[in-house]
C-alpha cells in the first residue's frame, strides 16, 4: 500500500518543468489506477483519496470520469481495506453522478459525508449507504436507492428519490418536483417547500412536509401516511387508496382538472384529515363525488383556539 507522501500528485509527472506552463497531465498515479480497478494489494485510505480530489485538474472537474474514479477509489477502500467514514471535500466543484451503484452492506453500512454541494445522479441506486450532504442536491439526487439513510442540510433537485426503496431521506431545505416517485416503504421528511407531483404512484411511505406543497401532492399513494404542515396544492391526493392525509390549509381550486376526486376511481378509499374549517369545506366540495372519507380534527383545532 502506498503511502500518504508517495501521493503528493497522484496524476503523475507535469506536462512542462518550465514555471510557466505548469498543469498537471490528466492520466493518474499507477497506485491510484490499480485501486480504481479493484486490485485488493493496493488500497487509498480516506486521507490518500482526498488528497486525489486535491490535484485533481481544473478541466475535469465538471466530468464524469473523475466521479467514477472517487467512487470506484472509496469502493475499493471501503471493500479491500476495511476503511469506513469518509469524508469528501467538494467545495470546490461539484462533479455530476457521483457514488453511483456504490454499496455497503446490511452489518456495516459505508458512512460517506461530503461537504459542499453535489452534482447531478448523485448517488443512484446506491445500497446500505449512509449519506450526509453538507449543501445541496441537483436533480435525480439519490434515486434508485436500497437500504439507504440520507441527509441533506440544503435543497434537492427534481426527479429525486425516484423507484427509491426501504429508505430514509431527511431533507433541510425544499425539494423539486417528482421527488419520491413510485417509491416505497421509505420515510420522507421534508423541511421546506415541495415541487409538483410529490410522492406519486409511492406505496407504504411516510411523509412529514413542514411547508407548502404544490399541486397533485401524494397522487396515486397507496397505504402512506402524509403530514403536511404548509398549504397543500390542487389535487392532493388524488387517486390515492388507503392513505391518510393530515392537511392544514388546502388551495381552492375550479379547475376540474386539478381536484382531489381527479384519478378517484371506484374502490380506492383515502381518509382526509384536517383542523382548518376551511379547508374542511373545500376538501368536502372536492371529495364529494369519491369515496374517500373526510374528517374534521377537533382535538388540534381546539388546541389553537385555546392559545
Amino acid at each position: 500500500m502506498k503511502t500518504i507522501e508517495a501521493l503528493v500528485n497522484p496524476f503523475g509527472k507535469l506536462e512542462s518543468d518550465s514555471p510557466d506552463n505548469i498543469e498537471p497531465v490528466c492520466e493518474v498515479d499507477d497506485a491510484v489506477r490499480r485501486a480504481i480497478n479493484d486490485d485488493p494489494s493496493v488500497v487509498l485510505t480516506p486521507a490518500q483519496i482526498n488528497i486525489y480530489l486535491k490535484y485533481l485538474p481544473e478541466k475535469q472537474k465538471e466530468d464524469w470520469f473523475p466521479s467514477k474514479y472517487l467512487s470506484d477509489l472509496v469502493q475499493s477502500s471501503y471493500k479491500n481495506g476495511g476503511y469506513n467514514n469518509f469524508v469528501i471535500d467538494l467545495e470546490q466543484y461539484s462533479p455530476p453522478a457521483l457514488f453511483r451503484f456504490i454499496s455497503g452492506s446490511k452489518k456495516r453500512p459505508l458512512e460517506i459525508k461530503v461537504i459542499g454541494n453535489v452534482g447531478d445522479a448523485f448517488g443512484i441506486s446506491a445500497e446500505y449507504c449512509n449519506f450526509k450532504i453538507e449543501g445541496n442536491g441537483d436533480e435525480t439526487f439519490c434515486s434508485g436507492c436500497e437500504n439507504c439513510n440520507i441527509e441533506v442540510t440544503g435543497d434537492v433537485g427534481h426527479s429525486s428519490a425516484l423507484h427509491a426503496k426501504h429508505c430514509t431521506y431527511k431533507i433541510g431545505g425544499n425539494a423539486g418536483h417528482n421527488f419520491g416517485m413510485y417509491s416505497s416503504n421509505n420515510t420522507f421528511d421534508i423541511k421546506g417547500e415541495v415541487g409538483a407531483q410529490f410522492g406519486e404512484g409511492s406505496k407504504r411511505c411516510t411523509v412529514n412536509i413542514g411547508g407548502d406543497v404544490t399541486s397533485l401532492c401524494g397522487q396515486c399513494s397507496h397505504d402512506s401516511v402524509y403530514h403536511i404542515k404548509g398549504q397543500a396544492g390542487v389535487g392532493v391526493g388524488s387517486g390515492s387508496d388507503k392513505t391518510k392525509f393530515y392537511l392544514g390549509e388546502v388551495e381552492k381550486s375550479d379547475n376540474n382538472n386539478y381536484r382531489c376526486d381527479v384519478l378517484s376511481f371506484k374502490g380506492r378509499k383515502s381518509t382526509f384529515i384536517t383542523s382548518n374549517w376551511d379547508s374542511y369545506w373545500e376538501l368536502r366540495r372536492q371529495l364529494k363525488p369519491t369515496e374517500h372519507k373526510l374528517k374534521f380534527d377537533y382535538w388540534n383545532w381546539l388546541k389553537r383556539k385555546l392559545k
